[in-house]
């Protein structure tokens, strides 16, 4: 089964919700080559551990199986940091492909 479910196959969205989103957050941050100590647990962060830490907080939102609380609770920020993280990671995208490539690359 894919790690992304497919909207029309709501089993798969309760598979991978009945699962431990940590693991599931080492996996895709295996994709990109980083290690999610870097960016949770801190107040601030910076370069490309923020950049990753968009990439995989925008990576939980787009499975849409995950609140943003929920997500919130997996980086350890609120919910409105959150939303407010992936607005404006979203338009971040609109005209960049290395992102694109980069959330394609945990996406599959």
């Amino acid at each position: 089964m894919p790690d992304t479910p497919h909207k029309a196959q709501p089993q798969q969205r309760d598979t991978i919700r009945a699962s431990d989103p940590r693991i599931l957050l080492k996996k895709a941050a295996a994709a990109l080559d980083c290690k999610p100590d870097e960016f949770i647990s801190s107040k601030r962060v910076f370069g490309l551990a923020k950049i990753n830490r968009d990439l995989l907080m925008s990576f939980f939102w787009q499975l849409g199986v995950y609140t943003n609380e929920e997500i919130g609770n997996l980086f350890e920020i609120t919910a409105s940091s959150v939303s407010r993280n992936v607005s404006s990671f979203r338009e971040k995208l609109l005209g960049d492909n290395k992102l694109k490539k980069l959330l394609d690359r945990i996406m599959i």
